[in-house]
């Protein structure tokens, strides 16, 4: 438990007594030493909670550790929790469901795709309400790609709601979509409505939602390019 990661935890809400006691080891293991340090070392992992940050923030204090206590922007928690699966501190799946929480808490919309993805996984079943599943079969290989679109993203001036958009599959275009409703009737007596979506550019409803990693890296590539010609033709 290094820690960076554990101020991961402390800022998503997932950091527990048994976290900060073997941070604390591992510290001191580390040549790092100070009086509240070997105390925390030494507290029961089902210490109280609150007994536990006691000590933490004793220590913190002792080893002028006090970025640990600064607020974050989420590209930073971001790149933190990013770099912990890089190390190997963090599994795929930890990493996308940190990075949900993340979202929760700082609202930053480019890290939405992670948070569906986290929606796919705690599913028993896929059925891909949340995130394309057949992704999500080589969970490594979708996380780094998903962190490179991420990384695109930054770079780019994007629509707030760009992912709410379709690339339609008969014409290409990319945007929002036409929605139409229709009223279906359930078995002679009831009715329900329908929204269907159109291609706002041919009409076609032959549509692939934003959410696909394809369709972003698409998109992307065309912003890309004209963003790209902009810049040049200033």
């Amino acid at each position: 438990m290094d820690t960076e990661h554990l101020w991961i935890l402390r800022v998503i809400g997932e950091a527990e007594p048994k976290q900060y006691v073997e941070w604390a080891c591992e510290q001191l293991c580390a040549g790092v030493d100070s009086p509240s340090l070997r105390i925390l070392a030494g507290l029961n992992p089902k210490t109280d909670a609150e007994e536990t940050e006691t000590f933490f923030r004793r220590t913190c204090s002792e080893l002028k550790l006090d970025q640990l206590f600064e607020e974050a922007s989420p590209l930073v928690m971001a790149q933190s929790i990013w770099n912990a699966f890089e190390r190997g501190a963090l599994t795929a799946k930890e990493a996308i469901s940190q990075l949900a929480n993340v979202i929760i808490v700082g609202d930053f919309i480019e890290l939405n795709v992670f948070l569906s993805m986290h929606g796919e996984l705690s599913e028993e079943e896929r059925y891909g309400y949340y995130y394309p599943p057949e992704y999500l079969d080589d969970l490594d290989s979708a996380f780094r790609l998903e962190w490179t679109l991420f990384l695109r993203a930054q770079k780019l001036k994007l629509p707030t709601d760009f992912l709410v958009f379709h690339q339609c599959a008969s014409c290409g275009h990319f945007g929002e979509t036409l929605i139409l409703d229709s009223a279906i009737e359930l078995l002679g007596m009831e009715f329900s409505r329908v929204a269907h979506n159109y291609c706002m550019a041919c009409g076609s409803g032959v549509l692939n939602a934003m959410i696909n990693p394809e369709v972003r890296d698409a998109y992307f590539t065309k912003l890309e390019k004209e963003q790209l010609g902009e810049q040049n033709s200033r």
